[in-house]
């Protein structure tokens, strides 16, 4: 059964506040607190927060997280894990590593991504692990990688943004691979084949995206009739 959640950056906010901040969230509905991991700021008291409204925290290790060195992977990871072990429910590692060279990404070639995903691992034995959330780019990252041989719970979906659900607009740049409901009807079954978890942990549309026509809700529903029957 699919549970709702929200991206959140509680680095903007004052410390005192991030108790304030995790309520409002769970007045959205929302389970899942996502954000980023960083050794530079403590989120705990959100982290805290979010559990005592009896939400769930993923925290996700990018590069701010760990930097782009690898060498430096494995310890960043043992740090952030002795901070935050016991405050979140799940991690995720790294985010969009199919991301095309000098994009907004984190790219990284199957070796390294695997490489790194081993280092988390043994920073937090007792976590429920995640693959890497991945970008608009390629879909087919997917399958070039045995996920369930990496011990992992759950892969996270490329971010479902600019994806036009009608016929018209299927020649649109972000459309050449399928639609949003087509895309995610593709993972959730890749991940069910393999036993594991699906996260879609980045879904969003602009209005400008569809040039005033009046699909938003129509893809927004789409794709939540999939997770929800999934």
């Amino acid at each position: 059964m699919a549970e709702g959640g929200m991206n959140i950056d509680p680095y903007a906010l004052p410390y005192s506040s991030q108790g304030v901040a995790a309520e409002q969230v769970h007045e959205t509905g929302a389970i899942w607190h996502r954000l980023v991991l960083r050794l530079d700021r403590d989120v705990r008291p959100y982290c805290d927060a979010a559990h005592g409204l009896g939400g769930k925290v993923l925290g996700v290790l990018d590069s701010d997280s760990l930097g782009t060195e690898e060498a430096e992977w494995a310890n960043q990871s043992y740090l952030l894990a002795q901070d935050y072990d016991h405050h979140i429910d799940a991690v995720q590692f790294f985010n969009e590593p199919d991301a095309p060279p000098g994009t907004h990404g984190w790219p990284l070639d199957i070796y390294t991504l695997c490489k790194g995903i081993e280092a988390v691992k043994r920073a937090w034995p007792e976590a429920s692990l995640y693959g890497p959330g991945l970008s608009n780019s390629k879909p087919w990252y997917l399958d070039e990688i045995d996920w369930a041989s990496l011990g992992l719970d759950g892969i996270a979906c490329q971010g479902l943004y600019g994806r036009w659900p009608t016929e018209e607009f299927k020649d649109e740049p972000a459309c050449r691979f399928g639609s949003g409901p087509e895309l995610l009807d593709r993972f959730i079954a890749r991940a069910q084949d393999q036993g594991l978890r699906a996260i879609v942990s980045e879904w969003g549309y602009k209005d400008f995206e569809f040039q005033g026509q009046q699909h938003y809700a129509d893809i927004i529903s789409a794709m939540g009739r999939i997770l929800a029957e999934d």
